[in-house]
This record gives C-alpha cells, structure tokens and sequence, in this order.
C-alpha cells in the first residue's frame, strides 16, 4: 500500500495569488477617489472664486453707474430735458455692463421741477452675478459764504459777531478784532443777518500783520453799506499807516458822490488811485478789487475798470489791517459811516466769471443723502 503523500498543513497562513493585485486596485481606487474629490473640491473653489469675484465686480459696476450717472449729470446743465421723465440706460463695460435708471419717486417725472431730488438705480452685471445699488440724491441751496469758503482764502472775516471783541475768521488762521462790542449787531446784513455800525474813527475791525499776507497778486473782497452822503474820504478795507510804502492799499468811497476808489503804492513805489464805481446809499454792494499785473474792479459782480498801469503790490508790506477806518499808527481816521461784511482776502486773481458765480451762485448743488445708500436684495 503505497503511502499517500503528506497533505499540506492547512492551519498555516496562506496567500491567495490574487489578493496583493486585489488589495493594490483598492489602494488605486482609494487614491484616484482622492484626486478625483481634490479636483472637484478645487474646482467648486474656483467657481465660488468665480463667483465670488463676479460678484464684487458687479458691485464695482453698480458703483460706476452711480458715478458715470453723476457726471453726466454735472456736464448737462439740461439733463432733465435730455434725460426726459426718467432716463434707463445700459453700458457695457469690459465683460460686464451696469443698467442705470434716473427715477423721480416723488411724482415719476425729472422735468416738472428743477429743484425736485431724483434716485438712481443701479445694477452691475458680470457673469451670473447680479449687484443693485439705489441712492438718493438732492437739491442742497449753496450761500455765498459756502462759495467763498470753497475757494480758500487766506483770511474770511464774516464780521457777523453780536458780542465782544472776536472777529472769527473761518479759514482758522488768524481771528480779527472788533474795537467795541457796541459796533456790533447794529444793522442787517446782505444775507439778513448782523453786521456792524462803523460810524465814528473809534468803531472799526483790525487784525494784525502776518507774514501769509505778504504777497503781490492777490484779491480783497467783501461787501459794503453806507448810511448816506459824507464828505470826505470814507475806509472800507486799507493795509496801511499812510507813510506810502510800497505795497500800501485801501480800498474807500470818496466825496458826497459815494465814488469807490482804489489806492496802493505799486512795486515801482507809484501812489495812485483810481475810481472805479459808485454805490447808493443805504444799499449793500459787493465789491472786489484784484491786482496783479494789473488792477482790476468789479461792483457786484461786474468788471468796471481793468487798469494795466497800475502793477502789483496788493498786500505786500507789514502794516495793520483795518476795516471801517484808516489806522496811521497813532490814531484812526477817515472812518466809514456805514458797514462791512464778509471781508476775504485771497493771494490769487479773480476774474469776472469767477466773481460773478461767487456772488450769484448756482443757487443748489447736488449732494447723495448718505441715509438712501442701499444695495438692493433681488
């Protein structure tokens, strides 16, 4: 009987052929799973990327609807017309493009009034994004202090004060004084408000010399009253003690007449004056006297004398600035019988087109109501 051969000892750990391949496709799978999920996590962060990025320049684009609106609005002084009842327009901007419309909420239509408010509404398009922005614009009435303000002046006295001896200058630079407490609040001004009564050598405004004020070009502006006929020389504006120096200027009304007249001494060391207009009693008048290389005079507003013989030397020496009188150095003379507001003092030239929009204005300006800024849900 032939012995079987030994059988093999199936307690033993054994490995079928096909696991280590079975066990690597599992390792693949799990690894390519894992790449496969990357590229999918990077690609959905790349398209929140996209949208996200799509959104902001949505909101860029709403915002530059506002803005374009805007200016076309400055650069059309007829934009109601042009735009008729309600303007909705597209433009297309790169891969994007904003939709505007000009709105009036209160009653639909922009032409019935020019001092009515109006909305813009704006929407930025870029890709699937979708940015709304709604503002709110109104008439805001500018005053003739807000426009001179605007323009920088060295010195802006309103002269407006209805107690003590402070003359607020409301560029902050250097505030003025007034001689007596008693000047001030005695008549109305242009504007309606105080003004003071300058009507004695001892009643006047001043401020001492400052070295900003030492310039050859340059513009004195401010308005005047006088209360009648007075012989004899009357000071509205002067910076000088009288000795001729060069860079002496005074600004008066002279005679019964009420004729203004300018006088400075001129960088060639030139006394000379010059009469420029005339102002009616009991009225106030705006007046602005520009020097540079030349001299030039407006009454309200209007240009009435432009003299190119005399040259420079507006403010340029170191003497006391006084208003309502002449200050010599010892005491005050040829006061004004009458009074000052507003007086300005700037180191550059004006023009007649420049002087006129100061005292006629454009009556409003347009200002966003920071309250009405919205983006809009869709």
């Amino acid at each position: 009987m032939t012995r079987p051969r030994s059988m093999p000892n199936r307690s033993a750990s054994t490995t079928r052929p096909g696991t280590a391949y079975v066990m690597a496709l599992t390792v693949c799978a799990v690894a390519a799973t894992t790449a496969v999920s990357g590229l999918a996590l990077r690609a959905a962060s790349a398209d929140r990327g996209m949208r996200v990025g799509d959104l902001a320049g949505a909101r860029l684009l709403a915002q530059s609807g506002i803005e374009a609106t805007l200016q076309r609005i400055e650069d059309d002084p007829n934009w109601r017309t042009t735009f008729g009842t309600q303007l909705i327009d597209t433009v297309t901007l790169g891969e994007g493009r904003f939709r505007i419309a000009v709105v009036d909420p209160a009653d639909n239509d922009l032409t019935d009034s020019s001092s009515d408010g109006f909305r813009l509404i704006s929407r930025g398009e870029l890709g699937d994004s979708r940015a709304t922005l709604s503002v709110d614009v109104v008439m805001v009435s500018d005053t003739y202090r807000e426009r001179v303000i605007a323009e920088e002046p060295l010195r802006y006295w309103p002269l407006d004060e209805t107690s003590g001896s402070t003359a607020d200058d409301l560029m902050d630079n250097d505030n003025a004084g007034h001689s007596g407490s008693n000047t001030l609040n005695q008549i109305t001004g242009f504007d309606g408000g105080p003004a003071p009564l300058y009507d004695s050598t001892f009643e006047y405004s001043w401020d001492m010399h400052h070295d900003d004020l030492l310039f050859s070009k340059g513009t004195v502006m401010c308005w005047v009253y006088c209360l009648g006929n007075v012989v004899g020389d009357q000071t509205i504006f002067s910076k000088t003690r009288d000795r001729g120096d060069r860079g002496e200027f005074v600004i008066s009304i002279t005679g019964d007449s009420l004729d203004l007249t300018a006088t400075l001494v001129d960088i060639y060391g030139r006394k000379q004056t010059r009469t420029f207009g005339r102002i009616s009693p009991n009225t106030w008048t705006h007046v602005t006297v520009a020097i540079g290389n030349k001299l030039e005079c407006f009454v309200n507003g209007t240009q009435v004398l432009k003299d190119g013989s005399v040259e420079g030397g507006l403010t340029s020496n170191r003497d006391t600035i006084t208003i309502g009188a002449l200050w010599t150095g010892l005491f005050p003379k040829n006061a004004l019988n009458g009074s000052v507001r507003d007086v300005a003092i700037f180191d550059w030239v004006f023009n007649e087109n420049k002087t006129t929009d100061l005292i006629k204005g454009e009556g409003t300006t347009l200002a966003i109501d920071p309250d009405s800024w919205a983006w809009v849900v869709d």
